[in-house]
């Protein structure tokens, strides 16, 4: 093992502690400042070479470097043959999904005699002169947090129904302290597709953690920051319905989410490759096919751990992970304030429906916030009406508590009752109204006419109102205005419409018809 060199001072106190009566590398090492190991390798040196202090003082800084450190003269002829062969392994190591284990397996087929695995790789980086930032190995409580993140690669198959090339993208997420795994591939990387894929691990895992890790993408995160970063509020709604938390990693430091970084090249390797190209008719069908794979990758004995995954959660994780909710969350979506209209209902956009409100907001700008079965309307910060969602366009949604009493008591009137109302009036009269719905192209403008038909008992007596219903209906008319206009012309009292002819009045430029030619006179 190579030692690192310390400053020529350093050496000189070494030596000059030992040589004054400082037994113990490690108090020695306590008093320089140095490690044990530094300090046994500069006393094994003097004892190997027999140097005394007269020596040590006569000779050059240099020199006794030299003699503490010596330089090796040759390198090896692996290392050589490392080095010389560098350039061509870092692009072999710089494809994309390649690993260091790959290349490793090709530099020993070309050199059946070289370097074992880890000292290729500890050469491989003292010849890349890595120079990295050295990041802190971090410990995860067992349930602690959950990473998540999509693929930075999506997953190349094709269309079944089209034959066309299909990128699909594929979500992870990973329990850092067991490294089990959760993949899932969805139509895309909206908000919505974050939280449906986030909650299927969880129930993948049969738990709940007490921290989600998140990337910074747009979907989860409206303002990245390095200290507190503004959370979407559907994924915010979404933790708070799990009882957990959102701690997105900071941005610009992949370091933070590490693990589901390494992950991410293991699906490459395992189920990237094996999916890839082949033929599916739908998400589903990819995902069955995900699950096998995704079983095999947990079940895989891990070396550094000597067991698999699965076995890694089960045994420290499974159990302090938090009660799943009783109910799955119910995504809901946003539509910017609209004004209410004057009769107390909110447009609906996304539907074309209207939906009531109290009606001491009309003209106020309300919000409505939806889900796949509920609309929910807001007043700034206050819900001010919850509808079940009815995608009939053109609709109307009304709770009656949102009617004004003046409209309310119109509200109740119905076909059936207005046309028995004008039974009582008459047998015409009942007939009229019923020809009235039958006829209109919607009951409401109806509803209008037969109240208007009503009405008219105030101002005519029933038998009236019975004889102008029957000559209407003798004629085929059903309107307000040619009922009110037969009353108003006194025509009820006429069983039947009398003609009368009368003689035209003579004048000079009457045309008079030929009837034997067809022609005029």
């Amino acid at each position: 093992m190579a030692t690192r060199k310390i400053r020529m001072n350093k050496i000189r106190e070494i030596i000059y502690f030992y040589q004054n009566g400082v037994t113990g590398i490690r108090r020695i090492a306590r008093a320089c400042n140095k490690s044990r190991t530094a300090v046994s390798h500069v006393l094994s040196r003097m004892a190997a070479l027999n140097l005394t202090a007269s020596h040590i003082e006569s000779i050059s800084d240099a020199d006794l470097e030299n003699i503490i450190y010596p330089v090796r003269q040759k390198p090896p002829d692996n290392f050589i043959a490392l080095e010389k062969n560098l350039p061509a392994l870092l692009n072999q190591l710089h494809k994309k999904h390649n690993t260091i284990f790959n290349v490793w397996e090709d530099y020993r087929k070309e050199n059946p005699d070289g370097y074992s695995y880890s000292r290729f790789c500890f050469n491989l980086r003292q010849l890349q002169n890595d120079d990295e930032k050295i990041s802190m190995h971090l410990e995860h409580a067992p349930g602690d947090k959950l990473f998540v993140d999509f693929a930075g690669d999506k997953l190349d198959v094709m269309h079944a129904l089209t034959d066309e090339k299909w990128l699909v993208n594929i979500f992870l997420a990973v329990l850092p302290n067991s490294l089990y795994t959760y993949v899932e591939a969805t139509e895309n990387e909206t908000t919505a597709s974050w939280i449906t894929a986030s909650e299927n691990a969880q129930i993948f895992f049969g738990g709940v953690p007490q921290a989600i890790i998140p990337d910074c993408a747009t979907a989860v995160v409206k303002k990245a920051d390095r200290y507190e970063s503004a959370i979407n509020p559907q994924y915010k709604c979404f933790a708070r319905h799990y009882k957990t938390v959102i701690l997105p990693a900071r941005p610009g430091h992949p370091q933070d989410k590490a693990l589901v970084e390494s992950t991410v090249r293991l699906v490459y390797q395992r189920i990237y490759a094996r999916l890839a190209g082949q033929r599916f008719s739908s998400i589903q069908e990819i995902n069955a096919a995900i699950r096998p794979l995704l079983e095999e990758h947990n079940n895989r004995n891990m070396r550094a751990w000597n067991c698999s995954r699965r076995e890694l959660f089960e045994s420290r994780e499974k159990a302090l992970l938090k009660d799943l909710p009783q109910n799955r969350f119910d995504y809901f979506e946003y539509e910017p304030p609209r004004s209410v209209a004057w009769n107390c209902h909110v447009y609906f956009k996304p539907d074309r429906h209207y939906y009531s409100v109290p009606m001491r907001f009309k003209s106020q700008k309300c919000a409505v916030f939806y889900t796949n079965l509920q609309v929910e309307v807001y007043f700034g910060s206050e819900c001010i009406a919850i509808h079940k969602r009815d995608r009939k366009q053109n609709g109307y949604t009304t709770n009656p508590d949102h009617i004004p009493p003046a409209h309310k008591a119109f509200l109740e009137w119905t076909p059936e009752r207005l046309v028995n109302w004008g039974a009582t009036l008459g047998k015409n009269t009942g007939c009229f109204i019923e020809h009235l719905f039958a006829n209109a192209e919607h009951p409401f403008q109806a509803m209008r006419s037969a109240m208007g038909v009503i009405s008219l008992s105030k101002k005519y007596n029933q038998v009236r109102i019975e004889n102008a219903c029957a000559r209407a209906i003798s004629f085929d008319t059903y309107s307000y205005k040619k009922l009110e206009s037969i009353l108003l012309r006194n025509a009820d009292f006429s069983p039947e419409e009398q003609l009368t002819f009368s003689e035209l009045p003579e004048h000079k430029n009457l045309r008079f018809l030929n009837q034997s030619t067809g022609g005029t006179l």
